[in-house]
């Protein structure tokens, strides 16, 4: 489990891919939609890496995006 604030986890995606197109926006939209779970301490919202890895791969596919 690779626990990150969504800046840092966009910035490892964007040093593996630097095309991406994942936004910090994007990843914010699937938090708030319930898309990938989350932690919250005070104003920070804390995701695992891994999982959100692993949605951008797998889970996209499922829902028919």
């Amino acid at each position: 489990m690779k626990v990150r604030k969504i800046k840092n986890s966009l910035e490892e995606i964007k040093a593996e891919d630097p095309n991406t197109c994942l936004t910090e926006y994007a990843i914010r939209q699937m938090v708030a939609n319930g898309e990938i779970s989350h932690i919250k301490r005070g104003r920070k919202i804390l995701i695992d890496l891994d999982e959100l890895k692993e949605y951008l791969s797998n889970g996209a596919k499922h829902r028919g995006i």
